[in-house]
């Protein structure tokens, strides 16, 4: 589907249909250039990161040194608090959509593609949280944030300590 819809654009019958198509294709690329800018200003509020960088869950006098600023700050603190390591399944999603818009193929599908984005972004956070926590991590969930290790203790919780939730978490 057009980033316009002809539904749109029929109110504008004076112009001629290729003219229409044009504007069609002008203003899905615009879109598609305002998302991959959205997804390279995500990237760059979680590429500056800071434990120490106040927020919402860090309550401090200290200067902001995220590159974005506080909303940056804010953004990223409570990203990688929340998926940790997957925090970028938050951007590439945004950025394929982006460029699928700019190079003129409409995404369809659009509630499946959401779907499958959810469970990938839920399924990257328990992959990091199996992951070794590493002396430089900083925060107290481990590298895939609360959603991954709340997902990889899921079978633990529903199962107990039994040969069923180790087979389930495996």
């Amino acid at each position: 589907m057009p980033a316009i819809s002809q539904r749109g654009l029929d109110r504008f019958e004076f112009l001629s249909d290729d003219l229409r198509a044009a504007i069609r294709r002008r203003v899905g690329e615009c879109c598609g250039i305002a998302l991959l800018m959205v997804a390279l200003l995500l990237t760059v509020a979680l590429a500056t990161w800071s434990v120490q960088d106040p927020s919402l869950s860090h309550a401090t006098d200290a200067t902001v040194r995220n590159r974005l600023g506080r909303s940056g700050a804010i953004f990223s603190d409570l990203s990688v608090q929340l998926f940790g390591l997957a925090s970028i399944m938050l951007v590439l999603p945004v950025a394929a959509w982006g460029w699928r818009l700019v190079t003129h193929r409409a995404p369809g599908r659009r509630w499946l593609r959401l779907a499958f984005w959810i469970v990938a972004l839920a399924l990257s956070a328990a992959f990091a949280s199996c992951l070794p926590r590493t002396m430089g991590w900083p925060l107290p969930a481990g590298m895939g944030g609360v959603t991954g290790d709340a997902i990889v203790r899921l079978p633990l919780f529903l199962f107990g300590s039994s040969g069923t939730s180790r087979f389930v978490l495996a």
